[in-house]
């Protein structure tokens, strides 16, 4: 599950890094250079770390840590939002 959860991760950072470009091509460049920078490098140190983890046995688990992977970063910003709201 662990491969499959860094090719998640790996997976929503390289779309972070999409999104940051289109940001620069709208002419948010200094917004676009925070998204890209830091995601692009670790997407590669998730993909390089996923190819090296040992292969998944079971397919349901690796779409599961996949799944898990890819929405990890959503939900803890979502739990952040969220704990903000409840200050107010």
């Amino acid at each position: 599950m662990k491969r499959g959860f860094l090719f998640g991760l790996g997976s929503f950072l390289v779309l972070v890094v999409l999104a940051g470009l289109l940001e620069v091509w709208k002419g948010e460049h200094l917004i676009g250079a925070l998204m890209i920078v830091p995601c692009a490098l670790l997407s590669v140190v998730a993909i390089r770390k996923a190819n090296a983890a040992a292969p998944n046995k079971s397919t349901l688990h690796a779409f599961g840590g996949w799944l898990i992977g890819f929405c990890v970063i959503n939900a803890v910003a979502a739990l952040i939002i969220a704990a903000m709201a409840g200050r107010n």
